[in-house]
């Protein structure tokens, strides 16, 4: 019956272990996908604003001196 007990509660606390470390996947799994979606919009934000730059731009003035 003591062996039985011992195992229980092995059984017990590992069960308890993995549950922990279960939730804390999901939190980290969360938080990555939030910093995802961050950077993508970050990324986004950089692109466009990368874009419209360069359509404001005008022509470097040296580079015709050196292509001609």
């Amino acid at each position: 019956m003591n062996k039985l007990n011992y195992e229980s509660k092995i059984e017990e606390l590992f069960l308890e272990k993995f549950e922990k470390l279960s939730l804390k996947v999901e939190q980290l799994t969360d938080e990555i996908s939030q910093l995802k979606n961050k950077m993508d919009k970050s990324n986004k934000i950089s692109r466009t604003f990368g874009l419209k730059a360069l359509r404001n731009s005008s022509n470097l003035e040296f580079a015709k001196d050196v292509f001609g």
